[in-house]
């Protein structure tokens, strides 16, 4: 392949410069004037978040070669060893070759429309509901691809690997040689490029669209249009070698197209031909009747094909008509049944709806009625003093909306209820329970009686003054005393406590606290104050009276026998007395009669 053409190249690194040595080895020129620059964003998070989930996915597709350039060294830092079921496609054998070269193997790429539309072709794409597809793109670009994929039921995910840009290149010298004729051909891989290429040189557009270009696909033909290219040459495919045959096919071809017809039509004058008019009547005629002799044959093959069809689909739409029509009796049956029903709910619902009207007065009482006795259920099973006041309020303010005036009893008793509830005292379980604990804490430091300590050094003075055989006398009691205790109980003084007894004391004091503590829980006034005065009797009986612990003991144990854990709670029944004998009144109220009957 021998090239004698000076070619524009704007395909960007590193496929642009590869072309342009493609060129200058066929014995073409090349003037590289890259109009994309190529931004790689590998380092951004959410690159890097989503090559970290790479085993997640079960396809990886490459978009383009600069995709393959500008993410695989990030890819292969992250994962030296791609999954194993991860499988990985390109959208042309450019693409692949460039993955090949990095030593990822390619399961699927199309051969010949190295394209969105090539790829979705192919057989692996066609069923994809609910596969995992991580597609490594530009910032920008067509969406084609991820929407056709999700719509089949993919989950896709863009990696962005790179950015395009508008390079930052001096114009000067290639509008020179634009404007005084010194490209034959340009080559355009992207129409973006092609796009930045009018931007670039807008100042010599008019000498720029003159000129034939090269471009790859369908898409940008249709961009180079309306850009105003007036020749526009399409390569088979990206690649190198397509545009290298388009070169050499078009490109000699393409520039001597126009001058060589102009010369045809200046020089050339018009040729005149002689035919015998006997010989061409009898030509005209055989193709005549060939031609009716054919067009008969196929009129009549073509009415028995259509005849043939015409009696198919009747017999076809014969046997769905059978088959349906017993479903659409049945339809038609249950559509009837169905406007009946409609018909009764309806008539049902005015009825409500006037029975509502009417007496909506009683129903409000019998609303609030039905609070109240709510209200005394929960009084009487329990002690939850705020809900049986807002049942009574709610109740009292569902009477407030009515100007019945046979209502103000009812709602005279309900305000007595709510202030008699609000008047009852509350009571602290949780603050008496926790000083019960802190006192049980304090039981075992309660002095015994009978340990009382003795007076050794006015026993030691006392012995010291006496004389030397009654001190050897009493040394001797002394002695004789640790072999045989006597103890005396004389009237009014404290109980003996053996020593493996005083145990015992202590751990019944302790469940007499404990006992008043379970009391509060379950609300047992008796249990809690039998409890505590036993505690008290105890405490009063075997340790010291004058102790400052027995004495602030024995004080929290008398405040706190004066406590009432469930203080008296009023009775409300009497109000729904009223309530019934306000029904009993109302003839009105469907329910009067039975509710005066059961409450008798």
């Amino acid at each position: 392949m021998r090239l004698s053409l000076k070619v524009l190249v704007t395909r960007p690194k590193p496929a642009g410069k590869k072309l342009c040595e493609a060129i200058e080895a066929a014995g073409g020129r090349s003037i590289y004037f890259p109009t994309l620059n190529i931004v790689p964003c590998t380092e951004t998070v959410d690159f890097q978040q989503s090559i970290a989930r790479l085993d997640q996915y079960d396809w990886l597709i490459f978009i383009s070669p600069q995709a393959v350039y500008t993410s695989v060294p990030a890819l292969l830092k992250k994962w030296p060893v791609l999954p194993s079921h991860l499988k990985v496609a390109a959208i042309g054998e450019g693409t692949a070759n460039a993955l090949r070269e990095t030593n990822i193997p390619v399961t699927a790429f199309p051969k010949e429309h190295w394209n969105s539309e090539g790829l979705l072709a192919l057989p692996e794409f066609q069923m994809v509901a609910d596969q995992k597809i991580a597609l490594v793109r530009g910032e920008e670009g067509r969406d084609y691809l991820a929407k056709t994929l999700s719509h089949r039921g993919a989950i896709v995910t863009h990696l962005i690997a790179y950015q395009r840009e508008l390079p930052k290149v001096g114009v000067t010298d290639v509008i020179d040689v634009v404007v005084s004729g010194g490209i034959d051909m340009i080559v355009c891989t992207s129409g973006e490029g092609l796009s930045n290429l009018k931007k670039l040189l807008a100042s010599a557009f008019s000498s720029l669209r003159k000129i034939p270009v090269i471009v790859i696909s369908e898409r940008m033909v249709t961009l180079a249009q309306e850009i105003g290219f007036e020749k526009i040459f399409l390569a088979k495919n990206a690649s190198q070698d397509a545009i290298m045959d388009t070169l050499s096919q078009h490109g000699q071809k393409g520039l001597n197209m126009t001058k060589t017809t102009a010369e045809v039509v200046q020089a050339q004058p018009e040729k005149q031909h002689y035919f015998p008019w006997s010989g061409i009547g009898i030509f005209i005629s055989i193709l005549v009747l060939i031609a009716l002799l054919v067009a008969a044959y196929l009129g009549e093959r073509r009415f028995m094909l259509v005849d043939a069809s015409i009696n198919h689909i009747n017999t076809d739409l014969d046997n769905k008509l059978s088959q349906h029509q017993d479903t659409i009796t049945a339809l038609q049956k249950n559509l009837s049944e169905a406007e009946q029903n409609i018909v009764s709910i309806q008539q049902a619902i005015n009825d409500l709806r006037n029975a509502a009207h009417s007496n909506k007065d009683a129903w409000s009482v019998s609303e609030a009625q039905y609070l109240t006795k709510l209200a005394n259920d929960n009084l009487q099973i329990g002690d939850n003093l705020p809900l049986v006041l807002r049942l009574l309020q709610t109740a009292d303010q569902e009477l407030s909306t009515l100007s019945d005036p046979k209502v103000a009893p009812i709602r005279k008793a309900l305000a007595a209820d709510i202030a008699a509830l609000q008047a009852v005292p509350s009571v602290d379980a949780s603050g008496i329970y926790m000083q019960l604990s802190a006192l049980n804490a304090e039981v075992d430091q309660l002095p015994l009686a009978n340990n009382r300590p003795v007076n050794e050094a006015s026993q030691a003075n006392n012995t010291s003054s006496q004389s030397w055989w009654r001190r050897g006398l009493k040394e001797s009691w002394k002695t004789l005393q640790q072999i045989v205790v006597v103890r005396y109980h004389q009237s009014g003084q404290h109980p003996f406590i053996a020593p493996e007894q005083q145990q015992f004391l202590y751990q019944n004091i302790h469940a007499m606290f404990e006992q008043a503590m379970s009391a509060i829980t379950q609300k047992q006034p008796m249990i809690y104050q039998e409890s505590l005065h036993t505690a008290d009797s105890w405490i009063k009986q075997y340790f010291i009276q004058d102790s400052p612990l027995t004495m602030a003991l024995l004080k929290s144990l008398n405040q706190l026998q004066t406590v009432a854990i469930k203080p008296e709670l009023p009775n409300i029944s009497a109000t729904l007395q009223t309530f019934r004998d306000y029904l009993a009144a109302d003839d009105s109220h469907p329910d009067s009669a039975t509710d005066t009957s059961q409450n008798k």
